[in-house]
């Protein structure tokens, strides 16, 4: 929503969208999205953000979620760690939007709690999209 918001309110915006291999969501559903509402955008592989952050080209990285714990931990797609390394590296400040029902406030350590999604490694030979 606030990247809808700032460009219905006239302020520039430019996103770069992670295709977010192997199953291509950034590529399928947020490029989509992004061009559904008139955003201005160009589709990057993966690890381009960090190369875009380290010249410049990045004024902030908002990523979404798909689970947030009490404390405050983020459990999002792998890439997103990545992304935030390279944003504290390049002093580029960095967001979570998050929807409220993503909190789960029974859930105190993401790392410890929560299972990290393990699938086959057959998903990275094949191209989706």
């Amino acid at each position: 929503a606030p990247i809808y918001l700032a460009t219905e309110a006239g302020i520039p915006v430019h996103v770069y969208v992670d295709e977010t291999r192997p199953r291509n969501q950034g590529a399928q559903l947020t490029a989509w999205e992004m061009a559904g509402h008139g955003v201005p955008h160009t589709l990057i592989v993966d690890n381009a953000g960090g190369h875009l952050m380290q010249h410049g080209d990045i004024d902030m990285v908002i990523v979404g979620t798909d689970r947030t714990t009490a404390n405050g931990d983020v459990c999002n797609k792998i890439g997103t760690y990545l992304k935030a390394l390279a944003a504290a590296d390049n002093d580029v400040p960095f967001y979570v939007a998050l929807p409220s029902p993503t909190i789960d406030w029974t859930v105190a350590d993401g790392l410890k709690e929560i299972p990290i999604e393990e699938r086959s490694g057959d998903e990275v030979s094949l191209v989706w999209g």
